[in-house]
């Protein structure tokens, strides 16, 4: 009996000292599962915000950009080949959090509110009071 007891005990310690892996959740598999691009055409618009709706507008320049998001809070953007300054750097860091609910995400100190977040589209808005109300100002990412 002692022996079967030793024996469950090591099993215990071994199976207790196992590397424990991380479990990655739906909204952070969703966001860094592909790299994202800035999109011009709203594929889900029934996903907008109540209120008046404004795009983002980008530049021709930063179209061809990547976005990639990792499970450590930094996106690594790529420039593509169409630059909007001859000496632009080829990638570089932003940093960026959001809740555990997926409401809000925050990028290099910048708030936003999550309009949607699919396996094709990211979608976030920032409200900005206007002298008649208050407008929604879209960004749309895919891939």
């Amino acid at each position: 009996m002692k022996k079967f007891q030793l024996l469950a005990l090591v099993v215990l310690v071994i199976l207790s000292s196992c590397k424990k892996t991380k479990t990655v959740n739906a909204l952070d598999y969703l966001l860094t599962s592909k790299p994202w691009k800035i999109a011009t055409v709203d594929n889900n618009p029934a996903t907008n915000p109540k209120g008046t709706v404004l795009y983002a507008a980008s530049a021709n320049c930063v179209l061809d950009d990547t976005f990639a998001f990792d499970n450590n809070g930094e996106i690594l953007v790529r420039t593509g080949k169409n630059h909007c300054d001859p000496n632009e750097e080829e990638s570089f860091m932003l940093y960026y959090y959001h809740d555990k609910a997926g409401t809000t995400i925050t990028i290099d100190n910048k708030n936003y509110k999550i309009a949607e977040l699919s396996d094709t589209q990211l979608k976030y808005y920032t409200v900005t009071p206007t002298a008649t109300g208050f407008q929604n100002e879209i960004h749309i990412y895919q891939h």
